[in-house]
């Protein structure tokens, strides 16, 4: 059984704030294949400070800001469309 009962916040693996958990079981058999942590507030509030600490350490000034990305995500539907065909379309 695989056990899921961690989050990965800041670069290690946690135990959870809110330490709530749920079985989750394969729908064929009923089985009970794993547990995993429910995280809540206080977790999503621990994750979220750890990216906000780590952001300056990756260069927080932006260099990818919304203009380039969505450029970058406009070139790749344009070379997918010659590629596959049209239909692939924001």
């Amino acid at each position: 059984m695989q056990d899921a009962s961690k989050h990965y916040i800041n670069g290690q693996w946690v135990a959870s704030i809110d330490g709530r958990e749920m079985a989750v079981e394969n729908p064929s058999t009923e089985q009970k294949i794993a547990t995993i942590t429910l995280g809540g507030v206080a977790d999503a509030d621990a994750a979220v400070a750890a990216a906000k600490a780590a952001f300056p350490a990756c260069g927080g000034n932006r260099p990818f800001g919304p203009d380039r990305r969505t450029g970058a995500v406009d070139g790749g539907l344009q070379g997918s469309s010659r590629r596959h065909g049209a239909g692939h379309q924001l």
